[in-house]
């Protein structure tokens, strides 16, 4: 939190009392609040019907996926990586790579979605037991939100694999990389996992 890049907020999430947690995103469902949409079984980190990126505490009538009871709404610290600072950076290597990696139409459309509504901060750490833990005394009892880590797993595996891991990663004239993914799943690389990059090569 020493430098810009992220900061710390609080911020509200939904508790099931039944259950005795924060309810991590897929374990709430509600009424999608998208004009137009309002499809019954929306997630809370999306739905389904429009693909619309959601805050579970945005959903109609959220109920607990586990209990079916409904959850109420609590206070919690969290880290949030601040996307806004790199947007014109962002946007112009979107532009220059969607066309020199011959990025689908699929790939464009979701990530200019993002880039359409403006690019907020995301949070980057969630109140659950089982995950990446926070490296961080009063984050001990988090986890990191797994399209933090998951995308840096593509290197750190290879890298688990091989001592030339270098060679995969750093040698865009020799080698080509293919990627096959959902469409929900296309911002966490075209347009989060950039901004990783952009802390490495700044070494923070």
């Amino acid at each position: 939190m020493e430098n810009k890049w992220l900061t710390e907020n609080t911020m509200q999430q939904l508790y099931c009392d039944t259950c005795e947690r924060f309810l991590a995103d897929r374990l709430v469902e509600g009424k999608c609040p998208t004009e137009g949409c309002n499809y019954e079984a929306a997630r809370g980190d999306q739905c389904e019907n429009c693909s619309k990126l959601l805050n579970p505490t945005e959903l109609i009538d959220p109920k607990c996926k586990v209990c079916k009871n409904a959850p109420r709404i609590r206070d919690t610290d969290h880290l949030f990586l601040e996307l806004p600072l790199l947007s014109d950076k962002l946007v112009n290597y979107i532009n220059n790579t969607s066309v020199a990696g011959m990025w689908s139409q699929n790939a464009i459309q979701a990530t200019n979605a993002w880039l359409k509504e403006g690019l907020k901060q995301r949070c980057i750490t969630r109140d659950l037991k089982w995950g990446v833990p926070v490296p961080h005394e009063k984050y001990k009892d988090k986890v990191f939100y797994v399209w933090f880590d998951a995308p840096i797993g593509y290197i750190s595996i290879t890298a688990s694999y091989t001592p030339d891991w270098e060679k995969w990663w750093k040698d865009p004239d020799n080698v080509e990389l293919f990627q096959f993914m959902g469409k929900d799943n296309v911002p966490f690389h075209t347009v989060s996992l950039q901004h990783y990059w952009e802390l490495v090569k700044t070494g923070q």
